[in-house]
């Protein structure tokens, strides 16, 4: 499929571009015989989805390094002209090295990239890829801002400090 290669090789080129201690590293990318690869360092950790289900909610203590480090990343992103534009637990790593947890952030597949050497946009205005429950408002209308992720934020805030979303329905 052309737009899931697409999304690929936008991954691919975002990811080559943003080194963060809070970013997931992108070794190498590339294609043999017709199979896309992307090369990562291995997590062991599992996701902060993952851990959510398993544990429940975060300790105000835990909540607070983890999510720091996950605005650390964010930051850096923006700076570098980047929305991620899906932002939600599945998406962060947790990486365990001595005893001590780290974030990485991963997935960068419908990123949006600004400024002149911006990609061109691989979703249109009403038909928006993400998880509706980590979607800002104005994502639906079509609108890749920082706002986006900050949204996002809060809304993976409120999940770790409660274990629910802010929002059933």
């Amino acid at each position: 499929d052309s737009i899931a290669r697409a999304r690929f090789l936008r991954e691919a080129e975002v990811s080559a571009h943003l080194k963060h201690e809070h970013i997931l590293a992108l070794y190498d990318f590339g294609e043999v015989n017709g199979r896309l690869f992307l090369v990562t360092p291995y997590i062991e950790g599992g996701t902060l989805a993952a851990r959510l289900t398993n544990r429940g909610p975060l300790s105000l203590v835990e909540a607070h390094n983890l999510f720091v480090p996950l605005v650390q990343a964010v930051a850096y992103v923006h700076r570098r002209g980047v929305v991620h534009r899906d932002l939600k637990p599945t998406n962060i790593m947790l990486d365990s090295e001595d005893g001590d947890v780290y974030v990485r952030l991963i997935d960068f597949g419908i990123a949006s990239l600004q400024g002149q050497s911006a990609s061109p946009p691989l979703t249109m205005a009403g038909h928006e890829i993400g998880t509706i429950a980590y979607m800002a408002p104005e994502r639906l209308s079509g609108i890749a801002a920082s706002s986006n992720d900050i949204f996002s934020l809060g809304v993976i805030l409120h999940q770790m400090l409660t274990g629910r979303l802010p929002i059933a329905a």
